[in-house]
């Protein structure tokens, strides 16, 4: 997740952005399998700059991440099918892919780096991703032509990033953190103006508990399934753990974005979303 200037309606506080993303804070550790779809994403930049984002595998040649995790990145590791990233030697059952070729690397053509708006991208892999028990594509929304704004369901967001304000740096190991959808109105009262959108979706952060620096890119779950309605896109740079909302593109305003990038075709059956709130 990446940190962005901040105005809280209540104490008018001004913060400036943090070019590096979020990770999950006090959240849980995952179990083996649980998240297939998840991907860790060890990013070389220019000028010898190195991030961490997260990702989501939708097809045997795609990975769907934020735009600002590729943004000046020349070499990408895609860590698939283990909860434990950057251990060596590779746990059994990995699968490391490394994207060199920067064509491969597909931002939104109206992405701004300096509002983080369309913050979302591509990478398409050199090989075919093996499916198995531990790796297996994500589920994007159904096309609809009237999509649930998912305000008060209940979510799941995972990442390797970091686990609380005052423990910096990423971590190998797999967590993940329940979070309920907020309203993008109260969101957007924690923002400068313009920053929080439709394409958005926004979630409370309470107890501690929110993504945070390393996050960035990381699918948003419906809970009890595997549909991925949010990637993780800018947080607060006051920290993680301070109860401000973060801030997510929301998959449903890209479908035609990510089919015309693609070529996937996508579900167009019902989905009953009730039991979700």
């Amino acid at each position: 997740m990446k940190t962005i200037g901040i105005l809280l309606c209540i104490t008018l506080a001004c913060c400036h952005a943090n070019p590096f993303g979020s990770r999950i804070a006090g959240g849980d550790e995952a179990e083996p399998g649980q998240f297939p779809f998840q991907v860790g994403l060890s990013i070389t930049k220019e000028n010898d700059v190195w991030s961490w984002c997260g990702g989501s595998i939708i097809a045997k040649r795609w990975i769907l991440t934020a735009a600002h995790c590729l943004n000046r990145a020349i070499s990408i590791e895609v860590w698939l099918g283990t909860n434990k990233v950057n251990t060596y030697p590779i746990p059994k059952g990995t699968q490391k892919i490394v994207v060199s070729d920067q064509r491969s690397f597909i931002k939104h053509s109206n992405f701004d780096s300096s509002n983080l708006a369309h913050d979302i991208g591509l990478i398409a892999l050199p090989v075919e991703v093996m499916f198995n028990g531990n790796i297996e594509p994500v589920n994007l929304p159904i096309v609809s032509k009237n999509y649930a704004n998912y305000t008060n369901y209940k979510a799941i967001a995972a990442g390797w990033g970091r686990i609380a304000d005052d423990k910096p740096g990423t971590i190998n190991d797999l967590r993940f953190v329940n979070l309920a959808i907020l309203e993008l109105e109260t969101c957007a009262m924690y923002y400068k103006k313009g920053l929080v959108e439709e394409k958005h979706i926004c979630v409370e952060t309470s107890n501690g508990r929110s993504t945070c620096t390393g996050d960035s890119g990381g699918p948003l779950v419906l809970s009890g399934t595997r549909v991925q309605i949010g990637l993780v896109s800018f947080g607060a740079s006051t920290g993680c753990q301070k109860n401000v909302p973060v801030v997510l593109t929301r998959i449903t305003s890209y479908m035609d974005w990510i089919r015309e990038k693609t070529g996937l075709q996508f579900a167009t059956d019902e989905l009953d979303l009730s039991k979700f709130y």
